[in-house]
């Protein structure tokens, strides 16, 4: 749930954080009476009523498998999900066939409280490009080990960082680059 305080606007008017050092610095919009998100006000003793407590309601229905608001989508080949499940201990959510130009499966897989999408063939018409995922696991140097027996290749060796985390960077066989971490502080 989230709580944010700040000056109103007219219906679609961006509502403004106010500068107090207890308040977010994001701009969003006030939806008055919007399906997605359902604002409710609430007087505050603050500036003359002029200042409004919103409290955001959301529900998950809009999401697939009710988590994963925001998505890596990633492509590679088949060995990519295997990666996946074997490194990061991923729970396939599901496998969809593509019998496309391109045929192999749609995958949707859960890390910890957070959802990947991998778009898998052996047979792409044309090679996508890679891209770099940043994952919190438990234990870096476990992880780091399982990527490479499945074929991963070196990017940082585990090493304690100066921001209070472990951390270190596989490259995966078919080239995307996984930033493995863990939280030390």
């Amino acid at each position: 749930m989230n709580i944010r305080v700040g000056v109103l606007g007219s219906n679609r008017q961006p509502f403004r954080p106010l500068d107090r050092g207890w308040t977010s610095e994001r701009i969003g919009y006030f939806r008055n009476g919007g399906n997605s998100a359902n604002w409710k006000s609430v007087s505050s003793s603050r500036s003359a009523g002029r200042v409004r407590v919103l409290e955001q309601v959301m529900s998950n229905d809009h999401i697939r498998h009710g988590i994963g608001a925001v998505r890596p989508y990633l492509y590679g080949d088949l060995a990519t999900v295997e990666f996946v499940i074997t490194v990061f201990g991923a729970e396939l959510l599901e496998r969809n066939e593509n019998l496309g130009t391109s045929p192999g499966y749609h995958v949707e897989a859960k890390i910890g409280d957070s959802v990947v999408v991998i778009e898998a063939s052996d047979a792409w018409v044309a090679a996508p490009r890679t891209q770099s995922v940043y994952v919190y696991v438990a234990d870096v140097d476990d992880a780091y080990i399982r990527a490479i027996a499945m074929g991963g290749t070196p990017v940082d060796d585990p090493e304690d960082k100066p921001y209070q985390e472990r951390a270190c960077a596989v490259r995966d066989p078919y080239g995307n680059t996984w930033y493995i971490a863990a939280y030390t502080g």
